[in-house]
């Protein structure tokens, strides 16, 4: 037989795929953590709003136009990013 058979070891050449490159990969964890950062800024923010809101009593919260039962939820969609 002329022709030479290699066996490869390697699973992405395998499956004709490319391996991320050291570079890509940082920077998907560089963005991974730059969001996670900002999300927990987002709800130290909401959580120092709803310490100061919390403390106000249920008819000032109604002119405010907040609920005192909803008053965590309404402070998170407010600080949410998805806003």
């Amino acid at each position: 037989m002329s022709g030479e058979m290699r066996l490869s070891l390697d699973t992405s050449e395998c499956l004709g795929t490319q391996r991320p490159s050291i570079g890509a990969l940082l920077a998907g964890l560089k963005a991974h953590l730059v969001a996670s950062i900002k999300i927990g800024a987002d709800y130290h923010k909401a959580a120092a709003m709803y310490e100061q809101l919390s403390k106000l009593g249920d008819a000032e919260l109604r002119r405010r136009g907040l609920s005192p039962a909803t008053l965590a939820r309404e402070i998170c969609a407010a600080c949410s990013p998805e806003k």
